[in-house]
């Protein structure tokens, strides 16, 4: 429905424009100016009527049943993964197990930095540009660089390959998952780290 055909008024006592679509359901749009658009259930031609700020505990109500209803629907639990990840079968599945992978990943990465920049003070001379300050900015810059181009490679482009296809969130998580363990290789064999 276009703004056009809606007739709106101004609550002067406060201050908000109000509208109304039925009489079921409130939902609050923010900006300057707060508007609430009521859907009714069975919405054939709706009537455009005005409402106070009276419909709050309408959109509290609504506000509640959006969240409450879809985990009641699911049953409240996520199904079970499989003991083993190499036999997922379902979408939400390989997902889940690749997930899993990347977070084990990306906890060994985060160790590995962590003892990199440890490592920086009995490598570094007391001299610019090979000083500590510098050494760990440069890794520091490195390492974001790095997630930039890992988050770009991953999210970006290697999802064109999939135009929206259901593998393609296990594909993103997949690249994400070897290029983390790469850089995690490439900072233990510089920094000499078990």
């Amino acid at each position: 429905m276009a703004m056009d055909d809606v007739d709106c008024a101004e609550d002067k006592r406060a201050g908000a424009v109000s509208m109304v679509l039925g009489t079921d359901w409130v939902l609050p749009s923010s900006d300057r100016h707060r508007f609430f658009i009521v859907v009714k259930e069975e919405l054939t031609q709706p009537e455009v009527l005005m409402k106070s700020r009276s419909s709050r505990p309408l959109f509290q109500l609504f506000a509640l049943l959006l969240f409450a209803l879809p985990v009641a629907a699911l049953g409240g639990d996520d199904p079970p993964l499989p003991a083993d990840c190499t036999e997922a079968m379902s979408t939400f599945e390989m997902n889940a197990c690749a997930g899993a992978e990347f977070e084990k990943a990306d906890v060994e990465l985060n160790r590995v930095y962590k003892e990199a920049v440890a490592s920086i003070p009995d490598m570094a001379t007391g001299e610019q540009p090979f000083d500590k300050a510098s050494w760990e900015e440069a890794l520091r810059a490195s390492q974001r660089a790095w997630i930039a181009f890992r988050d770009a490679e991953c999210e970006d482009h290697v999802e064109m390959f999939w135009a929206g296809g259901s593998g393609r969130t296990v594909e993103i998580i997949g690249c994400k998952t070897e290029m983390t363990e790469q850089r995690t290789k490439d900072l233990k064999q510089r920094y000499e780290i078990e």
